[in-house]
């Protein structure tokens, strides 16, 4: 896809300094599929912490509460097991 979009602009596009269209494969893969790569990483990363935050959470407050002597642990657990 980067090859095709490439191809068709004569200039070059930001981080390399040669034009797509007189690129090889290697060179592609090194300037740009590489960091679309590392990005989608990065992002699923980003989305899996975000995901198990709730369950974290869910798991530290009746800790927190039970130590400050404020609810039973019981209790706790299961009001955040209704939510």
């Amino acid at each position: 896809m980067i090859w095709f979009i490439g191809t068709r602009l004569g200039s070059t596009v930001y981080p390399s300094s040669i034009p797509i269209s007189n690129m090889s494969a290697g060179q592609i893969f090194r300037d740009y599929v590489r960091f679309v790569g590392v990005g989608a990483i990065a992002a699923a990363g980003i989305f899996g912490i975000a995901k198990s935050l709730r369950s974290v959470v869910g798991r530290v407050l009746p800790a927190i509460y039970g130590c400050n002597g404020l609810v039973d642990i019981e209790t706790a657990e299961q009001v955040v097991a209704a939510n």
